[in-house]
């Protein structure tokens, strides 16, 4: 696997963004043929928001309790607190990011990662870069801790990204927090021709996806978030598996995923704002605090 820094430029879609970062180098081609109209499904209406549970004030420090919903006989490739900003397998490059300390960070005795919007920082990119990579694999669960500055300003497109899952040649999976003012767990695929449409609420419809779950996500609250993504057997069979929990709580359970045929590879925590455009009128953060990755054994 071959790593690009954040001074490489590289258009790759972002569900209708250009990210500064990709943790593949892709020739200016593939760039080109990434390109694709997002298909978002309608957004949730008030009724079917949801508040999940808040996580408990005293986390549990055995895996099983962590992480209720990783898959099990799963095994750890990457279990990191944050102690630092390098080490652990993860790797930081320039940017205005860093360990913070966090009082009220629930696992991790305090020190969290911190990525920091400044009062002007502009749309369509992220404040740094944080990235580890594993062998590739076709199925990974994905847990850590976030949350959002108290008073969050929303990307007017109403895309706030949270973290990546890569694959040696893309970028595919993102969870993203949803909204301008009031904000969701939403659950993003992009990819060019795979066939999702049904999902999607747009039968026929290939190519980039957006998955909204209509569980609320509030600015100042520590949330424990979990990925379940397993490869669909070809890039028709609806088989795949993508889930995600919020506090515990089912946020998004599809059993009936198409993916591409690429395996998994990388985490990079790469929160872009937006879409493109906007300018912050006030400055935020996203801190992380703990994170683990494990594939089956």
């Amino acid at each position: 696997m071959k790593i690009i820094t954040l001074t490489t430029l590289i258009a790759i879609l972002s569900l209708g963004c250009s990210s500064q970062f990709s943790p593949i180098k892709i020739s200016a081609s593939q760039s080109a043929s990434s390109t694709t109209s997002p298909t978002p499904m309608p957004t949730p209406t008030p009724n079917q928001t949801q508040t999940p549970p808040q996580p408990p004030a005293s986390v549990p420090t055995s895996p099983s309790a962590l992480w209720p919903n990783e898959p099990p006989g799963f095994v750890a490739v990457n279990d990191w607190g944050f102690d630092t900003l390098n080490g652990g397998g993860w790797h930081a490059e320039p940017g205005d990011s860093g360990i913070a300390i966090d009082s009220t960070a629930p696992v991790s005795a305090g020190t969290v990662y911190e990525q920091r919007y400044s009062k002007g920082f502009v749309g369509g990119s992220s404040p740094s870069n944080l990235w580890t990579t594993f062998s590739p694999t076709p199925e990974l669960y994905l847990g850590f801790y976030w949350k959002a500055s108290s008073d969050w300003e929303g990307h007017p497109t109403g895309v706030n990204k949270i973290i990546f899952v890569s694959t040696d040649h893309s970028n595919p999976i993102i969870i993203t927090m949803c909204g301008q003012t009031q904000f969701t767990a939403c659950l993003g695929y992009q990819n060019v021709g795979i066939d999702n449409g049904e999902l999607a609420g747009f039968p026929g419809v290939t190519g980039t996806i957006q998955l909204y779950s209509g569980v609320k996500l509030v600015p100042g609250n520590w949330y424990r978030l979990e990925l379940h993504v397993k490869r669909s057997r070809t890039t028709t069979s609806k088989d795949g598996v993508f889930q995600l929990w919020v506090n515990g709580q089912s946020a998004i359970d599809v059993r009936t995923m198409n993916f591409e045929e690429d395996n998994f590879s990388s985490i990079p925590i790469v929160p872009v704002w937006g879409g493109v455009g906007g300018v912050k009128s006030r400055p935020g953060y996203f801190r992380y605090d703990h994170i683990r990755i494990s594939v089956p054994k």
